[in-house]
């Protein structure tokens, strides 16, 4: 028995792994799209050993279970022979509970995972992303300092909007969805005491320049934009800033808060609010913030990224921009070109991935698990062909019996289902940093999994009793 079963289990691991090998390219063509370390998926003598091990464990496992049932003797064998019979079906039908339960759970991760997925595409940033063009443009600092920087910025805006087929074109530290995150601090307003509770005062502090609100598509709601004329020269006696509406509506109300003063160094230096902007998402993933935008051209930045939106395709401009920053300084590189839907796309690639992987997964357990159910029916349908038999000679119907073998597939199926919720409402709560806008234990997604395995009365034609050609499986 126990050599039967390991041969079993080591060919099947010999060609599961042949599998693998087959299966790993394209396992890394696809999540190369996704991830730059896909390169670093691959069989090794780790893999190799471990599904080695698993098979032969397998084997071994498997193939006692039989002998701890049976026994040395022949006539207490025969006597019991149908106790024996029964406790091999209670074995398989265990097995089949398990298989139900686990591929439950799977499908209840992918589920989840694939409808936070949806839920996450259909976010609104508040900013467009169609033809735009991201670079990122870093300064030598022994050669850019203060005012030198600020005018540098502001030729770079003005030459890049006078490039063929550029509409604007706007600067900033950072841009939504980007890699790079804003600073944050605590504010002051003047004449008002806020509380200094954890986060009570907390904003997020970002520079841009005039363009780049028109760039991004992020409109103006009320007071006016920035200026080439808020630049270093009037810094000293004109700061400055602009606030999202968020903001605005959590300090100010139904207030208007244009005109007011806001300071985000304990009250050391103060700064006019002269406009108020659409709320935009730094991340899809998080809410909206508190946000306070001071202009570029008054502070000496050495590293800005820019947006140029475009009449033409953004990825053939990337010559022409490098061309004219060069006009301005020959030595000034350009580097990290990527559309704004790329970035886009780049923020949605973790999620994507875990979704695509949880439901692969899920469908090879959903495919198994009908596999078993299958077999396990046909199985004791031929054992019980004796058994149909005589019940149909004494006056069953066909309808009955069909019944019967349905209700005991049906009833592993449930048993198991019973088991995997209870197994996914404790895993499912592992999730929770990986679902966006869905709870773990979202009702929809556990009733759609539980409907979806196919019935058990999907049998091999092949399982049909010798005494008829009518079969409760076919």
């Amino acid at each position: 028995l126990l050599t039967e079963s390991t041969i079993l289990a080591v060919v099947g691991g010999a060609l599961g792994l042949a599998l693998a090998v087959w299966g790993v390219d394209l396992l890394v063509a696809y999540a190369e799209r996704f991830t730059p370390r896909a390169s670093e998926i691959r069989i090794d003598t780790t893999v190799l050993l471990y599904t080695m091990g698993i098979s032969v464990l397998t084997g071994l496992v498997f193939g006692a279970i039989p002998a701890f049932n049976g026994s040395l003797s022949v006539s207490p064998a025969l006597r019991d022979s149908g106790r024996a019979t029964q406790n091999r079906q209670s074995i398989r039908n265990s097995l089949i509970v398990v298989q139900v339960a686990a591929s439950f759970m799977l499908l209840i991760g992918a589920g989840l995972t694939i409808r936070s997925l949806i839920k996450l595409q259909q976010v609104d940033p508040g900013f467009r992303t169609d033809n735009i063009l991201t670079m990122r443009i870093d300064l030598n600092f022994t050669k850019y300092r203060g005012q030198r920087a600020s005018e540098f910025w502001q030729r770079v805006e003005e030459r890049l909007k006078g490039v063929p087929g550029v509409v604007t074109a706007g600067g900033g530290g950072t841009f939504p969805l980007n890699d790079g995150g804003s600073a944050s601090g605590r504010i002051r307003i003047r004449g008002r005491e806020l509380p200094q509770t954890a986060g009570g005062s907390q904003v997020d502090f970002l520079s841009a320049t005039p363009e780049y609100f028109a760039a991004i598509g992020q409109p103006l709601i009320a007071g006016r934009n920035f200026r080439m004329s808020d630049n270093w020269t009037t810094r000293e006696g004109g700061r400055v800033v602009m606030i999202n509406r968020s903001m605005a509506q959590r300090y100010w109300g139904t207030t208007d808060p244009v005109g007011q003063q806001i300071s985000g160094d304990d009250g050391n230096t103060w700064a006019t609010i002269i406009g108020i902007v659409a709320d935009t998402r730094q991340q899809l993933r998080e809410p909206v913030h508190d946000e306070v935008y001071v202009p570029l051209f008054q502070g000496g930045f050495l590293s800005t990224n820019w947006l140029v939106r475009s009449t033409v395709d953004p990825a053939i401009m990337q010559r022409e921009i490098r061309s004219a920053i060069r006009e301005i300084d020959p030595d000034q590189p350009v580097d990290n070109f990527r559309t704004l839907a790329e970035v886009r796309s780049a923020s949605l690639a973790s999620p994507t991935l875990t979704a695509t992987l949880l439901g692969l997964f899920g469908l090879l357990a959903l495919v198994i698990t009908a596999a078993g159910i299958a077999g396990v029916i046909a199985f004791s349908v031929n054992q019980r062909t004796q058994e149909f038999g005589i019940r149909m000679a004494l006056g069953a119907q066909r309808g009955s019996v069909l019944v019967m073998v349905l209700r005991q597939g049906l009833q592993l199926v449930l048993v198991g289902l019973a088991i995997g919720l209870a197994g996914a409402l404790v895993l499912t709560r592992l999730l929770t940093t990986l679902l966006f806008g869905i709870r773990p234990t979202d009702g929809l997604t556990f009733v759609a999994v539980s409907t979806w395995p196919p019935s058990p009365a999907s049998c091999r034609r092949g399982a049909r009793p010798r005494w008829t050609r009518w079969s409760p499986c076919g």
